[in-house]
């Protein structure tokens, strides 16, 4: 899945596999499928991206590498290694060791688990007629966790080089799905991974795609729009319209296109609260999608969450704003969806949620804080952390230490690491918003961009991240979101030495 992708089931996948499509014929033992066991850390799920902690270990990727055909295998920078991890502590223990020596540390790689299967995408190391490796194709592979064996899953068509291939693994009842946008090749192409790989569809002339973050997984008990891939096309000749483009909501294991807008210029941003995310003109809109072929996006103020671009917001699902200032809180509510913004020509967040009686920049939001100093800001995401704060007892005058539970924005700024405290929880379906917080530095180390999908995650109380090394190698490092006094020392390299 393309980019940051922080909400996914772990599940055990029935697969006994047969690769015909590859030239081999290799059998492994099959496992039931448990859509109940969900690999979580302060119940924040971890797959994905760039590390994730599985059973009693973190796998990571090893830095990152310039995919230009060389150093595809037998390599240890760039490869998937892994470390014995206390979640909780954030502690190692022992060396890491090279897990696959492949060149997985780059634009299109990322680290998926299902059951007792790692999945990861690397360069093509195969040669054509004129023994020039292809490397510009994606390989899409599965590790066997157990016999130690690695299986080719599918291979794209030549790639662009400057263009990241977009995927993401859907779970179907007790199929896994792995569906593939092409952007060069104008393709969305979904395979079945069973006792064989099968490919379900192939869509061609595809302009844009998005999928879901949850693997399919429904915000709720209903059908909505985590189950679906969905996908834009310019129109034909012969449309009676011709402006905008044609978006479509298909499922991953079927081709079941529903055509959901045509004629609008629209722009496919994310899903969130089981809603499709998307931009008209200069407005965002939010559309609930069912299993209903009636679904249509809509451009009016009921379906409108912002009067902005919001460029730099996360989007906080099931929660809707009540009141303002000092009485501002968040309530869940399902399908809700408030927005944290950081306005970067004012210097400040601003929480809010949109009404068609008011523009919420204007009239309907609460500024948490100011920042003189911003440059090259981005957010990383949001976590719940737990603090411990004394507090004076009203009835003894003796202080006591008091347990609260916060929401944090974690985010970038100057290429530092910084946090900032957006709510208080006071209740289990109440957040009571946090005004001028202070932004708290949590790490001395300069963070790089993202490479493609590798791009810094959080797990529980850490935060991990890519920087430079003293000789200019990107490699992970891991941040404590949690510090118990001012920072003042580097971040925590998590590497295995070439």
């Amino acid at each position: 899945m393309k980019k940051i992708l922080k909400s996914c089931l772990l599940v055990l996948v029935a697969v006994c596999l047969c690769f015909s499509a590859v030239g081999c014929k290799k059998k492994i033992s099959a496992t039931s499928v448990d859509t109940s066991n969900v690999a979580s850390v302060d119940n924040k799920t971890t797959n994905g991206g760039m590390t994730v902690v599985y059973g009693e270990y973190l796998y990571f990727i090893n830095g990152t590498k310039t995919n230009d055909g060389t150093s595809l295998s037998k390599n240890k920078r760039s490869a998937i290694c892994r470390i014995k991890y206390n979640a909780e502590t954030g502690e190692t223990t022992g060396d890491a060791e090279v897990v696959v020596d492949e060149l997985v540390g780059y634009e299109d790689g990322s680290l998926n688990f299902f059951g007792d299967y790692m999945y990861y995408a690397t360069p093509c190391a195969e040669k054509n007629y004129k023994s020039e490796v292809l490397y510009n194709k994606t390989c899409f592979k599965r590790y066997d966790l157990v016999h130690k064996k690695s299986y080719t899953i599918y291979t794209t068509a030549k790639n662009d080089s400057e263009e990241t291939v977009s995927y993401a693994y859907y779970v179907v009842g007790n199929e896994l799905e792995l569906v593939v946008y092409e952007t060069e090749n104008a393709t969305i192409t979904s395979l079945k991974i069973d006792s064989k790989v099968k490919t379900n569809y192939v869509i061609s002339d595809v302009t844009g795609c998005l999928f879901s973050e949850t693997y399919g997984k429904s915000a709720g008990e209903s059908v909505d729009a985590n189950n679906f891939v969905f996908y834009t096309k310019s129109p034909e000749t012969y449309d009676a319209v011709q402006t905008g483009v044609k978006v479509y909501k298909t499922l991953p294991n079927q081709n079941s296109s529903v055509l959901i807008s045509e004629g609008k210029s629209i722009t496919l941003k994310t899903v969130r609260a089981g809603k499709l995310v998307y931009k008209y003109g200069d407005f965002i809109y939010a559309s609930l999608i069912t299993a209903s072929a009636n679904d249509r996006l809509e451009t009016n103020n009921l379906n409108c969450i912002s009067r902005v671009d919001l460029e730099n917001a996360i989007y906080i699902e099931n929660y809707t704003l009540e009141g303002k200032d000092t009485t501002a809180k968040l309530v869940k509510a399902q399908g809700h969806i408030c927005v944290l913004y950081f306005d970067s020509d004012n210097k400040y967040f601003v929480i809010f949620e949109w009404t068609d009686t008011a523009n919420p920049i204007e009239d309907n939001c609460t500024i948490i804080t100011h920042i003189d100093e911003a440059n090259s800001f981005a957010f990383l995401g949001t976590t719940y952390l737990e603090e411990v704060v004394t507090e004076d007892d009203p009835d003894t005058d003796e202080n006591e230490e008091v347990k609260r539970t916060v929401l944090y924005a974690i985010f970038k700024n100057s290429s530092l690491v910084y946090k900032i405290e957006i709510g208080e929880v006071t209740s289990e379906t109440e957040i009571k918003v946090t005004l001028h917080a202070d932004q708290v530095k949590l790490s001395t180390t300069t963070i790089s961009d993202a490479v493609g999908n590798i791009v810094p995650e959080i797990i529980g109380k850490f935060a991990f991240v890519l920087a430079e090394d003293s000789d200019k190698n990107k490699y992970i490092y891991k941040i404590d979101l949690t510090p118990t006094e001012t920072v003042t020392k580097d971040a925590t390299v998590v590497q295995v030495k070439e």
